[in-house]
């Protein structure tokens, strides 16, 4: 589907975090098309998102949105103490690290992040055009 629906369609994949400023990375060239997301940043930043009144809006009735509410409860983060290895690893600098994991369906949660990813990559289009055009 991503070769029929070029610019259109993208394959996204979580992946571990790792310490960049950017959480997110839009293939180019022979991997356009592709995305990679740090998976505990990303869903970081969409609960906080969420819990801040407005940041993301839903429309509709509380019942409406009953099943998609049950999905966030059954995400969790979790403290990992990581093992102290010098020289090896820049996580002994912070010596912990915090991982979200599940309990039970949290497809919708995923669906959430995706569509957020989306939507920073339509955002960073728009600024390009613009920018273009002065």
């Amino acid at each position: 589907m991503k070769a029929e629906y070029p610019g259109r369609v993208f394959l996204c994949y979580f992946r571990k975090d790792r310490q960049s400023d950017n959480y997110v990375d839009w293939g180019k060239d022979e991997e356009y098309g592709t995305v990679r997301v740090d998976r505990n940043r990303q869903m970081t930043l969409m609960v906080e998102q969420l819990r801040d009144t407005g940041r993301i809006r839903l429309n509709g009735t509380k019942e409406d949105w009953t099943d998609f509410a049950s999905h966030f409860g059954n995400i969790y983060r979790e403290k990992i103490l990581t093992k102290d290895t010098p020289h090896k690893d820049d996580k002994t600098l912070y010596g912990q690290e915090y991982v979200w994991k599940r309990n039970s369906e949290d497809h919708y949660c995923f669906a959430l992040a995706i569509g957020a990813c989306s939507l920073q990559q339509r955002n960073l289009r728009k600024n390009v055009k613009h920018r273009s055009r002065a």
